[in-house]
């Protein structure tokens, strides 16, 4: 073999060497090389999007408190004049704000005027709520239209848990006689009206039901 023969065949050995020791270099070095060059990963989140919970009604205790805000004092009015009624006044001194726990939830107003079909003078109850008014008329009118209203005496919690019922104390007149009348109304909390439980406040009439006490123990019986 000639000189030249073995110094290519040297060199390609020298080469294939080479390129082995290339091949079998550490694959943790790579990875490390590869891990410092790459851009990390972006984190995400599986835990669903939050959102504000829904305001809870008010809860507790029905109270009364004096004196009713002007505004919904104003409001009842107003309602009672877009029901039609005329001669309208509000009794400020039974109406009041309707607390549940320190919360005010709605407002009572209490108040005289004539509907337009009614033969006598009458009274009614206004409940304002979430911006509402609702209004009742009572002495003057259905049951009582043969009654005159001459003033609301008083109005007062019946029940404050549970069917929230409110009595109220008329001083009124009939052909035949005068005196005081009781009438219960019923709170629909949900609703934001009220209505009147006529079985309840004929057992108070009949029981001669003439205060708040009164007609707290005779409404229920």
């Amino acid at each position: 073999m000639s000189m030249i023969h073995v110094y290519y065949r040297t060199k390609l050995s020298l080469f294939a060497l080479l390129a082995a020791t290339a091949c079998s270099a550490a694959p943790g070095d790579t990875a490390a090389n590869a891990s410092e060059t790459a851009a990390p990963a972006p984190e995400v989140s599986s835990a669903p999007a939050s959102s504000a919970p829904a305001a809870a009604p008010a809860t507790g205790k029905i109270t009364l408190s004096p004196p009713a805000d002007a505004a919904a004092i104003d409001q009842g009015r107003q309602a009672a004049e877009a029901a039609g009624m005329t001669d309208v006044s509000v009794t400020e001194a039974q109406s009041f704000r309707l607390l549940a726990g320190t919360e005010h939830v709605a407002t009572i107003v209490a108040g005289e005027g004539k509907e337009a079909d009614a033969i006598n003078a009458g009274c009614f109850v206004a409940l304002v709520q979430d911006g509402n008014a609702s209004v009742v008329p009572t002495m003057g009118s259905g049951e009582w239209e043969a009654q005159t209203c001459l003033a609301t005496k008083a109005l007062g919690l019946l029940s404050s848990e549970g069917t929230v019922r409110i009595g109220v104390i008329y001083d009124g007149a009939s052909p035949n006689a005068s005196g005081t009348e009781p009438i219960v109304l019923v709170w629909d909390r949900a609703g934001g009206t009220l209505r009147i439980d006529e079985a309840a406040s004929k057992r108070a009439s009949l029981a001669g039901a003439s205060t708040i006490k009164a007609l707290r123990t005779a409404a229920v019986q």
